[in-house]
């Protein structure tokens, strides 16, 4: 029978709470000394764990091995690992780990049957056996061995949020990219053309059967491509095309002397408030002219403050000097 403490740890790590050992040890620490599978049985009820997960943890920890062997035989199958005995050692946690102790060098044998014990499903298990051999076991290794056993593929549930993950870690330095581009080109409005490539990414759905973890360079390769189709970002996009990270991205900038800060946006919202002062300003200096030269006209056929003003994108390119501060208004 399984000890109190064992029981509890197996059930908090199936569970994953990291609270259940110690209800479970007040619980069971209330069996007689003779504990029986009743016993438990009734104590498990009074803990109110769900019966279904109570069962899958009963599966994976206690005698039957069939689930535990289940996960371990893709594991098997990616590192070409002989099978021969393996069958005869399936009824006994000892001799499985002798076995697997002979013959799997790349995995040590108790941290692959807890990994095994640990995983509900074959996605699970592929992810720690990814994590624990590299990419010997990517997704794609990982599905060809699952179909060969008659099993399940899976796929990467979350890489649409890696993906985005991506995009926004890298929004920094695409954005500057960006200001970049229009300022060499002297073409303002082409900042806003690329940060549209840029919010308009969309993921392919091809990339949940290819990695566990969605790596940053077919993101950028995706991003990359839009940007090409705009013919004045072409000669520039190599600047930024191949880098293998977020942090090789920022870094291909710095080399070119293309600083990441200030944010663009944050540059636009302070160029607009200067305008918008500079404009509230004459417009009192309007009415107070106005009123002054003309004071039975207060009131009548008096020009409203300027709305929203469809600026050239130059807002987003640096602080607008002084003594052009008016230009967008001209060039609007």
């Amino acid at each position: 029978m399984v000890a109190h403490d064992d029981l509890a740890l197996a059930a908090q790590a199936m569970l994953g709470r990291q609270d259940v050992s110690k209800d479970l040890r007040f619980v069971l620490g209330s069996l007689p000394e003779e504990v029986t599978p009743a016993a438990v049985d009734a104590a498990l009820a009074r803990a109110e764990i769900d019966a279904e997960a109570v069962a899958d943890i009963r599966q994976r920890y206690g005698r039957d091995l069939s689930a535990v062997v289940d996960r371990i035989r893709p594991v098997l199958r990616i590192l070409g690992t002989p099978d021969d005995g393996f069958e005869a050692a399936t009824n006994d946690v000892d001799r499985l780990t002798e076995w697997l102790s002979a013959r799997v060098t790349d995995w040590d044998a108790p941290d692959l049957l807890f990994a095994a014990h640990r995983s509900v499903d074959g996605d699970a298990m592929g992810r720690l056996a990814w994590k624990a051999l590299g990419d010997v076991a990517q997704l794609p290794a990982w599905n060809i061995a699952l179909a060969k056993l008659g099993h399940e593929t899976v796929e990467n549930r979350n890489m649409p949020e890696q993906a985005q993950a991506h995009v926004e870690t890298a929004t920094p330095a695409l954005r500057a990219f960006a200001r970049h581009v229009a300022v060499a080109t002297g073409n303002p409005s082409l900042f806003r053309r690329v940060e549209r490539v840029t919010q308009g990414f969309s993921v392919d759905a091809d990339w949940s059967a290819q990695w566990w973890e969605l790596p940053f360079t077919p993101v950028l390769s995706s991003l990359t491509a839009g940007y090409r189709a705009i013919a004045a970002l072409a000669p520039y996009v190599s600047l930024i095309e191949d880098a293998e990270t977020v942090e090789r991205l920022a870094g291909r900038l710095e080399e070119a002397g293309i600083t990441v800060g200030p944010d663009p946006y944050e540059t636009a919202e302070a160029n607009r408030r200067r305008l918008d002062e500079v404009l509230s300003s004459m417009y009192d200096l309007y009415l107070a002219w106005r009123g002054a030269t003309d004071p039975t006209a207060q009131g009548t056929d008096t020009p409203e403050p300027p709305g929203e003003l469809n600026l050239d994108g130059s807002e987003y390119l640096g602080e607008w000097p002084e003594a052009k501060l008016m230009d967008p208004i001209v060039a609007a």
